[in-house]
This record gives C-alpha cells, structure tokens and sequence, in this order.
C-alpha cells in the first residue's frame, strides 16, 4: 500500500461511488456494536428504552425500500420482559437520518 497522496483521476470515481451510496441510503444499513448507526443503532436505541434491556431478544428486522426523498423506515419485532416478568412481542419503528444515520424512534409497541 503507498503513501502517495491519491490523484485526481482517482478521487472523482471515489467520491461518486460514495455520493451514490449516500444517495441510496445504504451506509445508514452498517455499523458495529457501540456506533450508532442504522440497524445496530435502533437495536441500541430500543434497548436502552426497556424496563429491562438484559432481556432484549431480536425476532426480525425489515428494511423499507427508499423513498423519493432519500429515506427508509426500518421495521422491528423483538421480545422483552415486561414489568411482571413475563415476555412480550414488540414492535419498533424508525427513520434514520440520511446524513447522520442517527435514529429516529416513530413508533415502539407491543404487538
């Protein structure tokens, strides 16, 4: 790998690679635990929120196609133990910030 500052032929595919993916979304859909981003970051968001979030348990997670806008929801049914100690089925639903792909809760209920 060389230390060569990059040139200018190479910058400009680069950075449209990058203005697409933006475009599309799809860098909000990618994260490690600990970054708040996208998916990862609404299983974050959610858990932090629960009576109990030891017992936070994933069921499934769907992604809505993109809007014209440039934005997508993000659909998620999990379990969780309620104040009694039983399990119940939940249901959380967000937007992620297309710039900063911080989070934005717009619906958690039981199902």
């Amino acid at each position: 790998m060389s230390n060569r500052p990059e040139s200018e032929e190479n910058k400009a595919p680069r950075f449209a690679r990058e203005t697409v993916r933006k475009n599309s979304g799809v860098h909000c859909l990618t994260g490690r635990p600990g970054n708040r981003r996208g998916t990862l970051g609404l299983r974050e968001f959610v858990r932090d929120r629960l009576r109990d979030p030891s017992s936070y348990e994933h069921v499934a997670t769907l992604v809505d196609p993109l809007t014209e806008d440039h934005t997508r929801s993000l659909e998620m049914t999990f379990r969780a133990r309620n104040e009694y100690g039983g399990m119940n089925e939940m249901y959380a639903s967000a937007i992620p910030d297309n710039e900063t792909c911080e989070v934005e809760l717009l619906r958690m209920t039981n199902l």
